[in-house]
């Protein structure tokens, strides 16, 4: 895959450079450069990735990891299914049984990475956006707190708002180690804030 280093240059220049490395959306470089300064990824690591959709996330993922799954409500990507160590299922991640589904279909119990770069479609209104975006990164930290090993990673965007406090206080409640970061490859004017968690108590 060659270099993954790259210098910020303007939203343009993510979106040639995740063409040219073959990822689907330039979001991946902000999952690079997380992982480059907390470490996230190592080779045995079983990660699950919520929200995947369109894929460079997973796809990354793929590249340092033993395993894969991804849950999104959209339509199964195949290609990303052509990489063997990818499992990926449609699934509501407010379903109910969501848990067992994935314990019963991947056979996996525990993961030691659990990410999400979920956002829900903005409305343009702050208050409205930064509540949803405050219920879809809950949702992830319920699947942190219950299907995270204790020394995994979890790593979740939110957008810096009204709620933002609220969800650093669950975290922390929950989290022995919580930081925050904004890759540089964000938006300039973009609100979205990534945590990052590990040691669950």
């Amino acid at each position: 895959m060659g270099s993954l280093d790259y210098k910020y240059s303007g939203e343009e220049h993510y979106k040639k450079l995740a063409k040219l490395k073959g990822f689907a959306s330039r979001s991946v470089f902000k999952l690079i450069e997380l992982d480059k300064k907390f470490k996230i990824l190592n080779e045995n690591d079983i990660v699950l990735d919520l929200g995947y959709w369109p894929g460079g996330w997973i796809k990354y993922c793929a590249k340092k990891s033993k395993l894969c799954i991804g849950i999104d409500i959209k339509e199964i990507k195949e290609d990303l299914l052509k990489i063997k160590n990818i499992m990926l299922f449609k699934k509501d991640i407010f379903d109910e049984n969501i848990f067992k589904y994935i314990n019963n279909n991947s056979k996996i119990l525990k993961f030691d990475v659990v990410l999400s770069d979920m956002m829900a479609n903005t409305t343009g209104q702050k208050d409205v956006d930064s509540y949803n975006s405050f219920l879809l990164s809950k949702r992830a930290l319920d699947f942190a707190i219950t299907m995270l090993t204790h020394d995994g990673f979890f790593v979740c965007k939110i957008f810096h708002g009204e709620f933002f406090d609220e969800f650093l206080k669950e975290c922390r409640s929950n989290f022995a180690n919580v930081k925050m970061s904004k890759p540089k490859s964000s938006r300039e004017n973009s609100r979205e804030v990534y945590v990052i968690c590990k040691i669950k108590k």
